[in-house]
């Protein structure tokens, strides 16, 4: 596993975040959502700081 600054999308294409694949960690959270909630993040997009705010489930899955 490799840490990444920012994730690339060329115009037209796609992302999956998946487990094993390209997938998003959360560390020093003030408080843990538990598997089965929801999150509220803001996923910016550059250049033009482009903002979309997306809620994404709690899942936990053990590593493949």
């Amino acid at each position: 596993m490799e840490s990444v600054q920012f994730l690339e999308i060329s115009s037209g294409g796609f992302l999956d975040l998946k487990p094993g694949g390209n997938h998003l960690m959360m560390i020093r959270l003030s408080s843990h959502p538990k598997e089965g909630e929801h999150v509220k993040l803001t996923v910016r997009f550059a250049p033009g700081d482009q903002r979309i705010d997306v809620e994404v489930p709690v899942v936990k899955e053990e590593p493949k």
